[in-house]
């Protein structure tokens, strides 16, 4: 698979292009509106969609802003759900001392 785009191959990666398209589209963004809002190539949010190419940290940033979300909100996972343990604890992100990454 060397020749795939990491994205393609990465779950993580598949997750935000997913997440990316899902918020851009619910804040009735095209794809060139977003690329100026975030001050990224024009067809940047194209390859990031289509897994055809990696987020990096700055963009990851620019793109949450443009949306206003937070970066995590691109990265997370929406099937999660934290354990019961976890639930009412104030922070329930990535790292759960009793169900992992992917909660219960």
């Amino acid at each position: 698979m060397p020749d795939e785009p990491l994205s393609a191959t990465c779950v993580t990666g598949r997750i935000m292009a997913a997440n990316l398209k899902r918020l851009r589209l619910a804040r009735g963004m095209s794809q060139h509106d977003l690329s100026k809002a975030a001050r990224i190539a024009p067809g940047m949010v194209s390859f990031l969609e289509g897994g055809k190419r990696s987020f990096t940290v700055i963009m990851l940033e620019k793109i949450a802003h443009a949306l206003n979300v937070t970066p995590e909100t691109l990265v997370r996972d929406p099937a999660y759900r934290p354990c019961d343990f976890c639930r009412d604890r104030p922070f329930t992100g990535f790292i759960c001392g009793t169900c992992g990454l992917r909660g219960d």
